[in-house]
């Protein structure tokens, strides 16, 4: 769950996310689909039980949506909440294109009229 936590809390500062209820309601969508769906396909194919899935599902989406909230109220404690969120850069920061090795850089030509 810490690393669930950590990548909600990188998409809430990436998004914007930075209020307790859009918190609650990003948690509840997580939990709801991404890792319900994901438990429950892994339990049809272990031939569970139906009423597991159901607990562990509800458990997951109730766990998600306490994460988002806490969250979100980390970010307004810390006064992140008051200022506008930067868009990521679209490179992203630990790698600009220029930092990338030699053979990564590879320019594909594009013909200026197609047949």
């Amino acid at each position: 769950m810490v690393i669930v936590a950590g990548m909600m809390r990188r998409g809430f500062a990436t998004s914007g996310v930075v209020t307790v209820r859009a918190g609650v309601v990003s948690g509840l969508g997580v939990g709801a689909f991404l890792i319900t769906p994901w438990v429950a396909m892994n339990y049809a194919f272990a031939m569970r039980h139906m009423a597991l899935t159901v607990i562990d599902g509800v458990n997951a989406v109730v766990g998600c949506a306490i994460m988002g909230a806490i969250l979100t109220m980390f970010l307004s404690a810390s006064g992140c909440g008051k200022t506008k969120w930067r868009t990521p850069h679209p490179y992203g920061t630990l790698h600009p294109p220029h930092a990338l090795p030699s053979t990564a850089r590879v320019l594909i030509r594009v013909p200026d009229v197609l047949p």
